[in-house]
């Protein structure tokens, strides 16, 4: 109603019915010249991040205002970025009213390494507490090893 002036279908008067009916068969002459055409997917990769973690979790990771670059190779204390989300999300703080467990947040950040590098997230434990790297599946095996 508020994008057309009118319900789908309802109050429709000869023209509009003209211009679907056209609309139709063009789609239809499309689909028997060319078969089943497959669309592409806009961002399907960041909304299957997004539907998967949150989307404050795909602002932080994919925004300019982060402190961390989150790199692939390079050792990231866990709980300092969890701490950089949380302070840039308080609502996910411990008294925060979406909070968010250590596990949850590093599934996340499992996410995040799928979605940006193809790869799983490496973790260890160092001296400041769990060390993160994103690294590839091949040279993750090796380092396990």
């Amino acid at each position: 109603m508020q994008e057309f002036g009118h319900n789908l279908f309802d109050g429709w008067d000869e023209s509009e019915w003209h211009r679907f009916d056209n609309y139709m068969i063009a789609n239809l002459q499309l689909f028997l010249s060319k078969g089943l055409v497959k669309s592409r997917f806009k961002n399907l990769k960041v909304r299957k991040l997004e539907a998967a973690t949150s989307s404050e979790f795909r602002e932080w990771c994919l925004g300019r205002d982060r402190l961390y670059n989150l790199d692939p190779n390079v050792d990231y204390t866990g709980q300092d970025l969890l701490n950089d989300f949380v302070s840039n999300y308080p609502d996910f703080a411990p008294t925060g009213k979406a909070r968010i467990s250590n596990r949850t947040f590093y599934r996340w950040l499992d996410e995040y390494a799928k979605y940006r590098f193809n790869t799983k997230l490496f973790e260890t434990k160092g001296f400041n507490g769990k060390i993160v790297r994103f690294i590839e599946e091949e040279k993750q095996t090796k380092l396990c090893i």
